[in-house]
């Protein structure tokens, strides 16, 4: 919440203009119960993708797909660790699979014109995240595994 806030302030946008995406709908719908219980001024609501409102005044929770061909001010991709993304497949091999998941998480991050912010659990990092380099990002808490630009 407090990284929205900041990245509001400095950015000059509004709440609006802020996407949080997850990987999986069941993760959407968790993190909107939790962001809705401990900060309502948010007002934060998940959205499946056939029902994303890309006009809702608040912070917009959906998944990766669901964001698939819209951009926004700011994006947080919340939960991207060593099992992401868990629906790519389709692969002939193991490393046609991981290029596969690499282009996936570009994909992602491509949705933010502003700022980004990657949250990965600290016991699971991404082996992708280790393929952004250090010198892009602005801001980088180590203790919690968020990488913030």
């Amino acid at each position: 919440a407090s990284y929205i806030h900041n990245a509001c302030e400095f950015t000059g946008l509004d709440l609006a203009s802020v996407a949080i995406l997850t990987t999986t709908n069941r993760q959407g719908r968790l993190l909107e119960k939790s962001l809705r219980a401990e900060h309502s001024d948010l007002r934060a609501r998940f959205m499946e993708s056939k029902y994303f409102d890309v006009f809702y005044p608040g912070v917009k929770i959906g998944t990766l797909h669901a964001s698939k061909g819209l951009e926004f001010g700011i994006v947080i991709l919340h939960k991207i660790d060593d099992e992401f993304p868990r629906d790519v497949t389709g692969g002939k091999d193991e490393s046609e699979e991981h290029e596969r998941a690499r282009k996936a998480l570009f994909v992602a991050c491509s949705r933010a014109m502003e700022r980004l912010c990657i949250i990965s659990p600290g016991y699971a990092e991404s082996k992708f995240l280790s393929d952004l380099s250090d010198d892009v990002w602005k801001f980088q808490y180590s203790e919690r595994s968020e990488k913030c630009r």
